[in-house]
C-alpha cells in the first residue's frame, strides 16, 4: 500500500475487465509506493477520480511494484504514468505531467 492516497487501486486480475471491460473511458495511473513524483501527482489524480462526473470517467490505479511485468505485457513505455483506454483499446499514454494528461483527458472525452 502507498504511503499517499491513490485512486481505486486495482489488482493485476481485475486490470482487463475493470478497464478493458468499462463502457466509459478509462485512466489509470500507474504507481511506485516509493517513487517521489508519484507521490507528487497523486493528489491530482485523486482530485479528477472525485470531481470528473460530465463526461464520465473512469480512475483506477496500479501498484506497478506488485506487477514487474505489466508494462512488457501491455507494452507500455516505461516513462509513461498514465494510461487511457476508450471502446476497449488503448487510446494513449502519457508520463507524469499534467499538461500532457489535460489534453489527453481533452481528447477521449470529445474524439470519436
Amino acid at each position: 500500500m502507498a504511503s499517499f492516497k491513490v485512486p481505486n487501486e486495482i489488482s493485476l486480475e481485475e486490470f482487463e475487465k475493470r478497464v478493458f471491460g468499462n463502457n466509459v473511458p478509462v485512466m489509470v495511473f500507474f504507481f511506485d509506493p516509493e517513487c517521489g513524483e508519484c507521490e507528487e501527482y497523486a493528489p491530482y489524480v485523486v482530485d479528477i477520480s472525485e470531481n470528473i462526473e460530465i463526461p464520465p470517467l473512469a480512475v483506477f490505479s496500479l501498484n506497478e511494484k506488485k506487477y514487474p511485468n505489466f508494462r512488457k505485457k501491455f507494452r507500455m513505455a516505461s516513462e509513461s504514468h498514465f494510461l487511457f483506454v476508450k471502446d476497449g483499446k488503448i487510446f494513449d499514454e502519457a508520463p507524469l505531467n499534467r499538461r500532457g494528461v489535460g489534453i489527453i483527458l481533452n481528447e477521449i472525452n470529445f474524439v470519436k
